[in-house]
């Protein structure tokens, strides 16, 4: 079979993969022609555009082999996260996904992002909304149960945009959410913009 039947990931074309999240593919190409000649000084920048799509990429494929198994991708878009916070922090130890899954959706993803993850998740039947650390650690725990119990057929997500709210059991509770896996895949990579922005020096990376 050709290649593109069989799509590598050594033939992402970035500017293509990333067009979505701008707004004008004018735009687009501006801002990724200026992450690959960035100097040496901001090399992180380039190694976070790549690996971010290159991550994301893997997970939207695994929608071709195990359809409907959201849990799936969400392992990987949090590892994509993880990464993101992890290579702008420069952090060059072991362990704390946990911390840095935290730092990429606290601190890296825009107000709007944040405010959407903080009113994904209501408790069931009080309808109480998790809130936006209570979502992180919510999506950060299926992340485990894929990772450390191969539990990747339990959690769900709707379908579409608009569609009726999805019941998720996660142990001894149940909640319901509208939020659906594109767009925690365009929270991801909307970040990961965000994040080569910082390193640029287009504005102040926080403080962890």
């Amino acid at each position: 079979m050709d290649q593109a039947e069989h799509p590598h990931i050594a033939t992402i074309d970035f500017e293509e993969f990333y067009r979505p999240i701008f707004s004008t593919p004018t735009e687009c190409k501006t801002f990724c022609e200026r992450v690959e000649s960035a100097p040496e000084a901001q090399r992180p920048v380039k190694v976070v555009f790549h690996q971010a799509a290159r991550l994301t990429w893997l997970g939207d494929r695994i929608n071709d082999i195990a359809k409907g198994r959201p849990a799936l991708q969400i392992l990987f878009y949090l590892i994509t996260a993880e990464t993101i916070a992890k290579l702008t922090y420069i952090f060059d130890g072991k362990g704390d996904s946990r911390k840095y899954v935290h730092a990429f959706f606290e601190k890296l993803c825009s107000n709007t992002d944040q405010e959407t993850l903080a009113k994904a998740f209501r408790e069931s039947p009080n309808g109480r909304p998790l809130g936006l650390q209570e979502a992180i650690d919510l999506l950060y725990d299926v992340r485990c149960d894929v990772a450390h119990r191969g539990m990747y057929y339990v959690f769900t997500l709707p379908l579409d945009e608009g569609g009726y709210p999805a019941l998720v059991s996660l142990g001894d509770r149940t909640v319901e959410t509208t939020l659906t896996l594109n767009k925690v895949r365009e929270i991801v990579l909307r970040g990961a913009i965000r994040s080569c922005s910082m390193i640029m020096g287009d504005e102040s990376i926080p403080p962890l």
